[in-house]
């Protein structure tokens, strides 16, 4: 019987064979190859067979996992040629497997035997494996994905279920009634009632007009306009985003208009003497002097930066109101003196009304000729220091 299998494909005789032949080995069919993207580990069985399947069928290597392609006599002379294929074939799912399950099969002596172990070790019952399927696609939701990632998802999770769950073949003679196409219809809309269930209550409006179209339209159709839907806002939310940007700038502008270089100085300084901003009246050199080192200093009085012991003795005057010399202190001081003793002499002029010379007295008069220094002082602080300056000027005239 294996004989005449083989035969149909090409003579025994033949001193070579076609490539068309299942024994035929090419050039690049390496038995190190890996046919696999991943080693086969424990789980996803189902994913890994499919995978196996394809490369194997694209090597026309099937028949020595299936069993059609059967070992043939000893004495044929394909033989050999039967026994290197097949090795071959262990070496592919070898090394299409884990190190821990590859030690489990190695000493099989087909590739027959090792696929079957697999698939009775490993293989699941479909109605577990569907109702798994199932309950995932009924919990299945966008939430954080963009569409395409929802849509990958869901697809992977209805190819398995397509794969297990299989729709019968009509086996009437001559059938009308086209039950394959509208179960394969009905299939279709309930991907897209399930995709549609998933979806984010911000596709609600979008969800809605699809429901409404009639018939429904085809799931690819479905994620089409929900790309599209997701690139529009994605766009609309970009311009408004650089429109609210732009608004802030000129509502930030009006209100703060010398901000730029200047934007670290919160608070401008401005000087009360020379009316000049950038410093304060404390750090004004027209009012306290140049420094000793500063350049252009002609005919500009400077504080010299000397000694301690060189810089001459300032009265307590000199020191509370800063610019005004011992001189024009002992104007100020005088000054209010009179004005304390006319005062006093007023009062005095009042009280002693009754008398006959009108005179104040002499311990009155002497009592009222000096004011204490500490009172004096604590006036001339509270002056402001323009009025001061003012006087200078005046005692210099």
């Amino acid at each position: 019987m294996a004989d005449s299998i083989l035969e149909t494909f090409g003579s025994s005789l033949m001193a070579s064979l076609s490539p068309s032949h299942p024994l035929y080995l090419h050039p690049w069919d390496d038995p190190g190859a890996l046919l696999v993207s991943e080693p086969f580990n424990g789980e996803g069985f189902d994913k890994w067979k499919r995978s196996m399947l394809i490369a194997l069928s694209a090597r026309n290597k099937l028949g020595f996992i299936d069993g059609k392609i059967e070992k043939p006599s000893a004495d044929s002379s394909l033989h050999d040629q039967w026994v290197r294929c097949n090795d071959v074939v262990i070496s592919w799912i070898l090394n299409g497997l884990t190190k821990d399950i590859a030690q489990t099969v190695i000493y099989k002596q087909t590739a027959k035997e090792i696929w079957t172990e697999l698939e009775e070790r490993f293989g699941e019952v479909n109605n577990a494996k569907i109702y798994q399927i199932q309950k995932e696609i009924s919990t299945l939701s966008q939430g954080t994905l963009v569409i395409a990632a929802y849509y990958n998802k869901a697809k992977i999770l209805w190819d398995e279920l397509s794969n297990l769950d299989v729709i019968p073949l009509c086996t009437c003679q001559g059938c009308k009634c086209d039950a394959r196409a509208s179960l394969l219809k009905f299939q279709q809309n309930q991907k897209v009632i399930q995709f549609l269930i998933g979806l984010n209550d911000s596709y609600a409006n979008v969800r809605r007009n699809i429901l409404m179209m009639s018939p429904l339209p085809s799931i690819e159709q479905v994620y089409s306009l929900l790309t599209q839907e997701e690139k529009e806002r994605k766009l609309k939310a970009n311009n408004q985003f650089l429109t609210e940007s732009a608004s802030l700038d000129v509502i930030s502008q009006r209100q703060h208009p010398h901000k730029g270089k200047h934007e670290a100085r919160k608070v401008i300084m401005f000087c009360d003497f020379c009316r000049r901003h950038g410093h304060t009246i404390e750090k004004c050199f027209k009012l306290h002097g140049y420094p000793s080192n500063s350049k252009n200093t002609r005919g500009r009085k400077y504080a010299a930066n000397v000694q301690a012991e060189q810089e001459p003795q300032k009265s307590d005057f000199e020191l509370i109101v800063p610019g005004l010399s011992s001189e024009q202190c002992g104007q100020l001081i005088a000054l209010f003196n009179n004005v304390q003793i006319a005062k006093n002499i007023e009062a005095a002029r009042f009280a002693d009304a009754g008398s006959r010379d009108h005179m104040v007295p002499a311990r009155m008069e002497k009592s009222s000729q000096e004011l204490p220094m500490e009172l004096v002082a604590e006036v001339l602080a509270r002056v402001p220091v323009m009025s001061l300056l003012r006087f200078r000027c005046v005692c210099k005239a």
